[in-house]
């Protein structure tokens, strides 16, 4: 095959390629880079390049450089361009597409993006992400050496399995590793795969809540931590949970769910890196104890930073903060449970603690200022009797009945008797006594009469 190399200096023909659309390609030719035109085809012969897909999407278009020596030539009709499934280097695969009779401008790289002349059939062949595939172009006319348009190759080397010939051995066609007939560069010959547009934005969002709702000191409490990620993009995300002073003892564990990854354990503080898919969700179970003196209200926050090139377009969710009060009701409880158990040998902390009684101990100091209160009435303090039963067996027996609020200072009653009054009753057995004090206090002496 003859050669002739060539300056790449003029623009692409109908490069129309979107945003998201990718040039795959073996060459390393550019604006202005080094061509070596490739004669010595025959009519039927073919070069092809053997090409990757950057990602799960459609080819849309392929291109070839076409070129002469002096970049002047009429345009060329040639035999086809064929876009195989990749088979067994250096073999084509299944046919996906053809374009056939495609029309060459010399001195440019061609692109197609239809099958048809009349471009309304569209070309379109799905890739799956890292699928090779072929792109074939085929001589119709046999290039003048040094005359006429050929195909082009770069000029810094062949990479292996990329690039295959199609030639004529007698009477048939035979593919062959372009580097074993001494092909010495990647043909310039390409695809563009229309790839998907990559997210870039992602909604992380973090949760807390505490077992049980309010910390007791000394005692332990598990805190729940979610970090989501409502998407669209996968994020790599840091999580961050400084754990209050009075929190003692933390140990962790972290169950990702739904293409998120993270830790399994640890111990201490949160600071480490996750990976949440879109829809992730990674939960956090954190156990420790508050100390002895943990007093008053206690906060505690778990922040998740997004990792670029990925933003969160919410960031007031990247943080939960939960401030927990002290649990009196326990503390009451707890110490109640404490001094049953002194007293008696045994408690039941799953049954509550029902208050029946109220003592309150008070010191004040006496004086004159201090009066009897006035009675509603006076009078006699006696208001009848009733017939009482003190021992069983024995026979009953009649005894005094008192008005509490009729019984004055320095008038002390002897039982057995009954006080009666709006709030309470009170009996007197025998040889107890009762007496109204000068502040209206009732006295009752149990046995001084005896």
């Amino acid at each position: 095959m003859k050669r002739c190399a060539f300056a790449l200096a003029r623009a692409l023909i109908s490069m129309t390629a979107g945003a998201v659309e990718q040039t795959v390609q073996n060459d390393s030719l550019g604006n202005g880079g080094t061509g070596i035109i490739v004669y010595g085809f025959v009519t039927g012969e073919a070069a092809a390049s053997w090409l990757t897909s950057p990602c799960a999407g459609t080819l849309r278009a392929v291109q070839v450089f076409w070129l002469s020596p002096t970049s002047t030539n009429p345009q060329a009709i040639e035999d086809s361009i064929t876009i195989h499934r990749a088979g067994t280097f250096p073999n084509p695969g299944a046919v996906a597409a053809e374009i056939a009779g495609p029309v060459l401008t010399d001195g440019v790289i061609n692109e197609w993006r239809y099958l048809d002349e009349n471009n309304t059939i569209p070309l379109a062949v799905s890739l799956a992400a890292s699928e090779q595939f072929v792109v074939a172009f085929t001589f119709f006319d046999a290039p003048v050496a040094n005359t006429t348009p050929s195909v082009v190759r770069d000029s810094n080397g062949i990479q292996a399995g990329r690039n295959a010939l199609l030639a004529k051995i007698g009477a048939n066609f035979v593919w062959f590793d372009s580097a074993t007939l001494g092909l010495t560069g990647d043909w310039v010959i390409r695809g563009v795969v229309d790839c998907p547009a990559v997210p870039q934005s992602a909604d992380v969002v973090v949760g807390m809540s505490a077992n049980p709702t309010a910390y007791q000191p000394g005692a332990p409490l598990a805190y729940t931590v979610t970090v989501s990620n409502s998407g669209p993009a996968t994020a790599a995300v840091t999580v961050v949970d400084l754990f209050p002073a009075s929190y003692t003892g933390v140990n962790w564990t972290c169950v990702g769910n739904s293409g998120a990854t993270c830790p399994a354990s640890g111990n201490g503080n949160i600071t480490h890196a996750i990976t949440l898919a879109s829809g992730g969700l990674a939960t956090y179970t954190v156990n420790g104890t508050f100390a002895l003196n943990a007093s008053g209200a206690i906060g505690n926050s778990a922040t998740a930073v997004v990792g670029s090139p990925i933003t969160d377009p919410d960031t007031n969710n990247n943080t939960a903060t939960l401030t927990l009060q002290p649990n009196t009701d326990l503390i009451f409880r707890d110490a109640f449970g404490a001094a049953y158990r002194k007293a008696y040998g045994y408690h039941d902390a799953e049954r509550a603690v029902e208050a029946v009684d109220w003592t309150f101990h008070g010191a004040m100091p006496l004086g004159s200022a201090l009066a009897a209160p006035n009675r509603a009435s006076t009078g006699e303090a006696r208001i009848g009797t009733r017939t009482a039963w003190f021992v069983p067996g024995a026979p009953g027996e009649e005894i005094a009945i008192y008005d509490r609020y009729r019984m004055l200072p320095g008038q002390p009653v002897t039982g057995p008797c009954v006080i009666e009054e709006a709030e309470t009753t009170i009996v007197l057995l025998h040889g107890d006594v009762a007496e109204t004090s000068a502040h209206g206090n009732l006295i009752v002496r149990t046995g001084a009469a005896s």
